[in-house]
């Protein structure tokens, strides 16, 4: 007897199969919401960064003038 015949059929094949993707699917989901949360927290960091950074005006033209 054919195995899939013992799993139930080509309809409980396809079951498992949909289920098996929808669940990689949610997997993939998560994981690219957790990559774009990653993203955004990092950007807004950086922004935060630059608008702290003070501008630093030196004379130093790199001649030794004393």
């Amino acid at each position: 007897m054919a195995k899939s015949k013992l799993r139930g059929g080509k309809k409980a094949h396809n079951k498992r199969v949909q289920a098996r993707n929808e669940k990689m699917k949610n997997k993939n989901w998560e994981f690219e919401m957790l990559k774009r949360k990653i993203y955004d927290e990092a950007k807004a960091r950086y922004e935060e960064e630059q608008l702290n950074k003070e501008i630093k005006i030196t004379t130093d033209d790199g001649h030794n003038n004393s």
